[in-house]
């Protein structure tokens, strides 16, 4: 039996602004990649993506990680050894870096969170464009890398 999530408001917020973002760069809706079942790679890769970020950003157990999700803590531990898989092989795994890069930059932008680190180690910053009428803040890549 499945305990009620005991999450502050704050960091609901947070995980929506994480599937939102994952929508948003993707352009596929969560009754898809989130709700159902599928094993389809393109999901499974979001799915994975969404794990991941919760669990580093969000900085949340495991088990509370997966209950957000719908999925076991040992499903969220395979998740975050994937991703850490992509980073120790980067160019096999290229596709999958830039879509958590910009799953990231999406996620960053929506949270109010002014630096990042991408996958690759480079550092972002936010920036805010004066000349702009919709005042969009962008990201630009610091100097130097980790």
């Amino acid at each position: 039996m499945k305990l009620p999530i005991k999450l502050d408001p704050q960091t609901k917020k947070e995980a929506e602004y994480i599937v939102q973002s994952i929508e948003h760069v993707t352009g596929c809706h969560r009754n898809i990649w989130l709700k159902q079942k599928s094993r389809a790679t393109p999901y499974s890769t979001y799915r994975t993506i969404m794990s991941y970020i919760i669990y580093n950003n969000l900085k949340i157990t495991l088990t509370l990680t997966g209950n957000l999700m719908g999925k076991d803590h040992a499903t969220i531990i395979h998740s975050i050894s994937n991703v850490n898989e992509w980073k120790s092989v980067p160019k096999m795994y290229e596709s999958e870096l830039r879509l958590l890069d910009s799953v990231m930059m999406e996620y960053n932008s929506r949270s109010n969170i002014d630096t990042f680190i991408d996958s690759h180690g480079n550092i972002w910053r936010k920036q805010t464009n004066e000349k702009s009428i919709e005042n969009k803040q962008d990201y630009i890549r610091a100097e130097g890398m980790l």
